[in-house]
């Protein structure tokens, strides 16, 4: 195995209401409180069968960090996120989901790292 950390952000289309991969992972609160989705049940197995974690929703970025991502008519939702490694967790200094723009139906998500 190789040592080397990953850092993904995108539409991943699972939603995971405010669950962690695992009982280890920081606490996390999610706008979205639909119940986790077959997508959201892969990106779980997908976390814990890696070693990453979900930064959505993770309590020391603040009460933005859980808001909602997606924009379909009436429905919000959380579907987009910033998975990492747990061994990068702590080199991410800052995540926000930006407000929504006009046009668009997603929020552009920031997470800023320290990196050495």
């Amino acid at each position: 195995a190789g040592n080397f950390q990953i850092l993904m952000l995108g539409d991943l289309n699972g939603r995971t209401n405010s669950r962690t991969p695992s009982v280890h992972d920081p606490p996390r609160q999610s706008l979205d409180d639909k119940p986790v989705s077959t997508r959201g049940r892969f990106l779980f197995k997908l976390c814990a069968d890696y070693n990453l974690m979900i930064v959505n929703g993770v309590q020391r970025f603040g009460p933005n960090s859980g808001a909602f991502t997606s924009y379909q008519g009436t429905r919000r939702t959380v579907i987009d996120y910033v998975i990492c490694s747990k061994s990068l967790y702590s080199k991410i200094t800052a995540f926000s989901v930006l407000p929504l723009e006009a046009d668009y139906d997603h929020c552009a998500l920031t997470v800023q790292l320290e990196v050495n």
